[in-house]
């Protein structure tokens, strides 16, 4: 599902900070030699068009992984929340990590994903499923937390895999979030025509809209759904569009 936030009615904002226009942008994503251990290989696309059987990853029961190795990010599969920690990754989570993105959304919706598939063998990719957590949506590392650090390896592998530009990883959007330092969840607009994506079901969700005067915190709360009949996303008696 995706929306607007010029749809919503029902959402509170402040401002998080001003622009300094002195600061300078961002280096030039540095190639990092990725270290290579028996524990934590690194992949070596993330390409759905160029997997091999080398990309092939079991994560089952993992607290969390590194997809390119010891240096980077580690990312955990959810949080426990009774308790103080995180939940493991499922039994038979095997299968290839690659970089998600839809013709309709924005290139700023792309996402880190898990395609399942029982063997090594690439060609099983497209009739594969992607690992969800236990609420039904997909589990996904945003692009933004992905080149959130300075010189984040990430960055390099999807310039070298054509699956984003220069242009993108050096744009105002990717300085937002290392600026604040936005989380897994964020979500960074331009405008309140902007198109983001939106896993129902939500209670709320938090947004930041950058404009000249700076970034503003936008808290969409969803509790009351009635509006969301308002929206017409679908036409009575026909299917939405699921970008799940």
């Amino acid at each position: 599902m995706h929306h607007t936030l010029a749809h919503s009615q029902y959402a509170k904002s402040y401002l998080l900070y001003r622009p300094n226009f002195r600061l300078h942008a961002p280096k030039r994503p540095l190639f990092i030699q990725y270290r290579f251990t028996s524990h934590f290989p690194c992949i070596r696309t993330l390409n759905p068009k160029n997997l091999t059987k080398y990309d092939f990853r079991d994560i089952s029961g993992r607290p969390s992984v590194r997809p390119l190795g010891n240096w980077t990010l580690r990312f955990r599969y959810a949080a426990e929340p009774s308790k103080l920690g995180s939940v493991n990754y499922p039994n038979q989570s095997t299968g290839f990590f690659y970089y998600w993105t839809h013709p309709d959304l924005s290139p700023t919706a792309g996402q880190l994903r898990f395609r399942l598939t029982p063997t090594n063998d690439p060609l099983l990719f497209d009739s594969g499923s992607d690992l969800r957590k236990s609420n039904g949506i997909p589990w996904a590392i945003p692009v933004g937390r992905l080149f959130g650090l300075r010189d984040n390896p990430y960055a390099q592998m999807l310039l070298d895999d054509g699956l984003v530009s220069e242009d993108f990883i050096h744009s105002k959007y990717f300085r937002i979030y290392q600026k604040l330092r936005l989380g897994v969840h964020s979500v960074v607009l331009e405008s309140s025509d902007d198109v983001f994506p939106l896993a129902l079901p939500c209670q709320h969700k938090a947004l930041h809209m950058s404009s000249s005067q700076g970034v503003k915190r936008i808290q969409l709360y969803l509790d009351d759904q009635s509006w969301v009949e308002d929206l017409k996303l679908v036409e009575l008696g026909k299917k939405g569009q699921s970008f799940g």
